[in-house]
């Protein structure tokens, strides 16, 4: 009746009737899952995607990018480059599909300004629902948090990295040797 009487204020005639059909019902039904139960309970159908940077003996910085599979936390894709762009991403994640393995539901990344317009199409056109964590928020992508610290602490941090090639070379070496210690 309140609503109704605005209108009314404001020169619409309207019935409570109407008013009432368009007003948001009460839900009755139970709350949706917190973030920790959707988790669990998509686990097997959701990748973490991210960067991380290393400087070379020549003080150049170069970029690792990976894909992490949240239930096995097996890691599914890594790649090293320069310059890393919305495009180069975008393809970097169809690679990491490939024939053999079947697209996740969902794929969490920050919101990093790398994964552009290119990449939310590509990725959109595999039927993948991106999940952006918040700003400032570590926690929120903490498997691909604690992949780069393994990184670094086990493999990245005991060795000189002169280029991009023997950084590629590093990393897969690390990456099949975690995966097989995962099984």
């Amino acid at each position: 009746r309140r609503i109704q009487a605005e209108l009314a204020r404001l020169g619409f005639r309207v019935c409570a009737r109407t008013v009432a059909r368009y007003m948001r019902r009460p839900y009755s039904g139970t709350p949706s899952p917190g973030g920790r139960q959707f988790l669990a309970q998509h686990s097997d159908e959701i990748w973490a995607c991210d960067l991380f940077t290393v400087q070379t003996v020549w003080f150049q910085t170069l970029y690792v990018f990976f894909v992490v599979h949240h239930g096995s936390r097996e890691l599914v894709h890594s790649r090293v480059t320069a310059h890393p762009n919305s495009a180069w991403l975008a393809q970097q994640m169809v690679e990491a599909c490939g024939i053999s393995r079947e697209p996740p539901r969902y794929l969490i990344h920050n919101r990093d300004g790398c994964f552009g317009a290119s990449f939310n199409r590509r990725v959109g056109s595999l039927g993948v629902r991106q999940i952006r964590t918040p700003v400032k928020a570590l926690q929120a992508n903490a498997i691909a948090e604690r992949w780069v610290r393994t990184t670094r602490n086990e493999c990245l941090d005991h060795r000189l990295i002169f280029g991009h090639y023997h950084l590629q070379q590093t990393v897969d070496e690390f990456v099949a040797n975690y995966n097989r210690w995962r099984d």
